[in-house]
């Protein structure tokens, strides 16, 4: 016994009360253990019943496919006469892609892209915390998950969704290698100026192709994707909206090139900012269905007319490329020849109709 004859905790006293209800409380306790555990085995056999379900239901972005422009060039098939279709994109393989341009995307988005299985488990915690603590929202979604999210149109913000990026990425990762992802993202994703993928993107922004972006260039187009276009009060990364936001952005790309082994510290600090091409967010560039509206209309016509008599019905989103017969020096003469307003045409000052006038 205890000092003045008392049970010791737990155990009976004289009366057998004090003992008896410590032990009540034991055995409550235990139940309560018991069944709390067979609760989450319970719940925890449901999800993943219901897990498996959902991760069988998902389709891999790999299954998507993905709508590119059909370009007509003149008879030398470089020279485009028209380009066609509801978005300015044109898919390149990633033998396309220089190393740099590859780089430059991932130091922007995903340092740890070749690191991790599609989550970055690590991010999600940084960005949960960052926003719980009232820092600057943050999704943590990798190069992997936000393929998935814009193949599978999923623009809504939710945690449904994340869960749904986050199991399609997995499923991607475990099919693909991270060059086939890199260059599925690469192709998909949205550059602004009505530029999707990395080829229409170097056409907008530099006017050549994505094969030859150089080092400066390629951080300049990795550093827009965070937010091509104005959100709320903040105007996004084009150059043209913001330059000096733009151009912060452009260094936080590159320091990550030399943080990852991409670049050295000397050929970092020897480049500049390159020339962008001019933009004006009032009066867009034509991206698709220029071409039409020019004198070279009909010909694109006819073109469309004769790829619907083939059976080729996607015409405007198959990313068909057609090499036409029209010589574009012959072509510019004869439109300058025509044109009334200009003094140097042949029809310079004549009358509208000539068989009227005669």
């Amino acid at each position: 016994n205890g000092p003045g004859g008392r049970g010791w905790p737990g155990e009976p006293g004289p009366n057998g009360r004090r003992g008896s209800s410590a032990k009540a409380k034991r055995y409550r306790r235990r139940n309560l253990l018991i069944g709390a555990f067979a609760v989450f085995i319970m719940l925890a056999g449901v999800g993943v019943v219901a897990g498996t379900w959902y991760y069988d239901d998902v389709p891999a972005p790999s299954e998507f496919d993905v709508p590119q422009a059909t370009t007509i060039f003149y008879k030398d098939g470089t020279t485009p006469l028209a380009k066609l279709g509801e978005v300015n994109r044109e898919i390149i393989p990633i033998s396309k892609i220089p190393e740099h341009v590859r780089y430059a995307v991932v130091s922007a988005e995903d340092r740890k892209f070749y690191q991790h299985d599609g989550i970055d488990f690590a991010g999600i915690a940084r960005a949960a915390w960052n926003n719980i603590t009232g820092g600057d929202l943050q999704g943590a979604s990798t190069i992997t998950q936000q393929y998935a999210r814009n193949a599978a149109e999923m623009n809504e913000i939710t945690y449904g969704r994340k869960l749904r990026e986050a199991v399609m990425a997995n499923k991607l990762e475990q099919d693909k290698s991270k060059d086939e992802i890199l260059e599925y993202y690469l192709n998909t994703i949205y550059f602004g100026r009505g530029a999707y993928g990395i080829e229409a993107a170097a056409k907008t922004f530099f006017n050549v192709p994505a094969e030859q972006l150089d080092v400066a260039q390629a951080a300049v187009l990795a550093a827009i994707i965070k937010q091509p276009e104005p959100k709320g009060n903040v105007p996004g990364f084009d150059p043209a909206r913001d330059e000096a936001a733009a151009k912060a952005r452009w260094n936080y790309v590159l320091d990550g090139m030399v943080e990852m082994g991409k670049l050295t510290r000397e050929e970092r600090d020897q480049l500049q900012y390159p020339a962008v091409n001019p933009y004006d967010p009032n009066n867009p560039q034509c991206a698709v269905g220029c071409g039409i509206d020019k004198p070279t209309g009909n010909v694109v016509n006819y073109v469309r007319q004769e790829m619907q008599q083939m059976g080729i019905d996607d015409w405007n989103e198959g990313g068909y490329q057609v090499t036409t017969t029209i010589d574009p020096t012959l072509q510019g003469i004869l439109e300058k020849t025509i044109r009334r307003d200009d003094p140097n045409s042949l029809l310079h000052a004549q009358p509208e109709n000539l068989m009227a006038a005669a």
